[in-house]
């Protein structure tokens, strides 16, 4: 039987959502799919308007890494990460002024996104993520 063992919901006040992980290290992703934060898709890929609020009430399992299972989720404003037990970090949703820690954001102060969990390569390079919290606007990161 696979129980919670971590669980996220989204700061703000509006584009709610929420995560969880399992026991087996799957994340599932529910709620508001505003930039990317669900990790599941671009609203683009579906022909969606952006100014409409969608709602997913169904998780969604959108991380299953048997070989390095997830240990945390963290839900922020509109962005949302992935912890794994080998310390490694998967950041998604909106990326506007670096808050996902991507380089590629330079440039995109208000279009940068990532629709699916990345791999946040220079943390990857930098040492074993210990832990990560979030507020609406930044994420912040001990290594």
């Amino acid at each position: 039987m696979n129980g919670v063992i971590s669980i996220s919901c989204s700061k703000g006040e509006k584009h709610h959502h929420t995560g969880c992980v399992l026991s087996s290290g799957k994340v599932f992703m529910w709620g508001d799919p505003y930039k990317g934060q669900l990790g599941q898709y671009a609203e683009e890929e579906k022909g969606w308007d952006h100014t409409e609020e969608r709602l997913f009430g169904s998780p969604v399992c959108v991380y299953d890494n048997p070989e390095d299972k997830a240990s945390h989720v963290i839900s922020g404003g509109i962005h949302s990460a992935i912890q794994t037990e080998s310390g490694l970090l998967y950041t998604f949703g909106c990326g506007s002024d670096g808050r996902l820690g991507h380089p590629e954001y330079e440039g995109h102060t208000f279009l940068y996104k990532e629709s699916r969990p990345k791999l946040n390569e220079t943390l990857a390079n930098a040492g074993k993520v210990i832990s990560c919290k979030s507020s609406y606007y930044h994420m912040l990161v001990i290594l």
